[in-house]
């Protein structure tokens, strides 16, 4: 997740579409993206930490 908020993926992104200096836009929206994947997978970690039916996928424990 943190990849698509570097920096250097979103200059070599710009420039491979052809969309120069418009990189604060591609931030903007890949941002957003990022936030909710992070939210998705803190959603998952809480279910299989401390719901049942979620906590028989923890492989070890």
């Amino acid at each position: 997740m943190g990849k698509m908020i570097d920096a250097q993926s979103i200059v070599v992104a710009s420039t491979a579409t052809g969309w120069f200096g418009h990189e604060g836009e591609i931030l903007r929206y890949v941002f957003f993206h990022s936030i909710a994947l992070a939210c998705l997978v803190g959603l998952l970690v809480t279910l299989q930490a401390y719901v049942p039916p979620f906590t028989a996928l923890v492989v070890g424990g």
